[in-house]
């Protein structure tokens, strides 16, 4: 039922403004993110980025390693599905503009809901993995920084 309304907010959405994504300037193009839940989940691995070589933060190499290979995966992946989702989004938008009925697009939103779904995952995974390299002391002095 979430997906579905999801889906057809979407499609609404796209309807009511009546843009083609792709003809649209680039510096006015909306960009949308690729995850379900935005600015409540912190974004662990960048604060810990940011706070590398922070004394405070008083990250041990082989934290920085575990960290590191946290990070690359995370965002590798993340990349890839955020591709997927703003080309759908892209074709959703043309072909609503073209004429399309929701009915028609409907699967491609659906696909969306999916994709943002999985990449929320992938982030929820992301901090839970982050928490369990950190000590106590280090997990909340990164979330005091979000």
């Amino acid at each position: 039922m979430f997906k579905k309304i999801i889906a057809l907010s979407a499609v609404a959405c796209i309807a009511v403004a009546g843009l083609n994504a792709k003809d649209m300037p680039a510096k006015k193009r909306m960009v949308s993110s690729p995850f379900l839940i935005v600015e409540k989940i912190p974004h662990i691995t960048r604060t810990v980025k940011l706070n590398w070589d922070n004394k405070k933060l008083n990250l041990s190499e082989d934290q920085k390693a575990e960290l590191l290979k946290i990070r690359q995966n995370t965002m590798s992946s993340v990349e890839k599905i955020t591709k997927e989702v703003n080309e759908l989004e892209d074709e959703i938008a043309q072909k609503i503009v073209a004429g399309a009925t929701p009915d028609e697009l409907k699967e491609s939103v659906n696909k969306i809901a999916q994709l943002k779904a999985d990449t929320t995952m992938v982030h929820l995974n992301c901090i839970y993995s982050t928490k369990k390299i950190l000590n106590e002391k280090q997990y909340k002095f990164v979330i005091d920084q979000e």
